[in-house]
């Protein structure tokens, strides 16, 4: 919980970058088999530096900026080769529920959750939703130029009630991620990834449990 909170500090000064659809990017240097999916989705960029694919381009977000993904927009569904010492802060606007997630990458490429699916408010979701509802009504060749003033104030507003649970969930003693009972946990992880590469052996490596115990 600490380490989420230590590394939520490149964001003192606000958002840095917001990244989209629209953005601009370069051509995949590899095959990687995008994700695409019903649920919108936001990445918080906490650590680590990744060529991330988004919209059959290749994007280069920096710590402290935040991407955007919108319903059907192809984006890396699972962390290339070369994706190392990185933490990922995600948020899940699905249906009626929104979730985060913290992803570690580690020194290796090993992932990691120190996070799994804890609820976010609910009001938050309405929010984004009727916001980026708007933005996704913009022409394409408008949108981008629109962005930071349709979206910048609510992302800046989630990432303030982001940080408010961590802080009020850790005085609680909570223990968000590490006390989700593993079948919860394995439950939210193959619907945040729509059962792409949810097999036993990588389930065991996220929540820690033996592939016997899980099946």
């Amino acid at each position: 919980m600490q380490q989420i909170l230590d590394a939520f500090t490149v964001f003192d000064e606000g958002i840095r970058t917001i990244w989209c659809e629209h953005s601009p990017g370069t051509a995949p240097a590899q095959n990687i088999p995008p994700g695409i999916h019903l649920h919108r989705e936001i990445l918080f960029v906490l650590k680590g530096n990744y060529r991330f694919p988004l919209n059959h381009k290749v994007i280069a977000p920096q710590v402290g900026d935040v991407i955007l993904i919108d319903r059907w927009i192809a984006h890396c569904a699972n962390y290339s080769i070369q994706g190392r010492d990185m933490l990922h802060f995600w948020v899940n606007l699905s249906g009626a529920r929104i979730y985060m997630w913290c992803i570690q990458l580690d020194l290796y490429g090993g992932r990691k959750y120190l996070m799994t699916g804890t609820p976010l408010a609910q009001d938050m979701q309405q929010l984004l939703n009727r916001r980026w509802d708007a933005f996704a009504e913009l022409p394409a060749q408008e949108a981008l130029s629109h962005l930071d003033f349709y979206m910048r104030e609510p992302l800046a507003m989630l990432l303030d009630e982001i940080r408010f649970q961590l802080v009020r969930s850790k005085r609680q003693k909570a223990g968000i991620s590490n006390e989700l009972h593993p079948i919860a946990a394995i439950q939210r992880i193959i619907e945040a990834e729509n059962g792409r590469d949810c097999s036993l052996q990588r389930l065991e490596q996220i929540v820690g449990f033996n592939r016997f115990y899980l099946a």
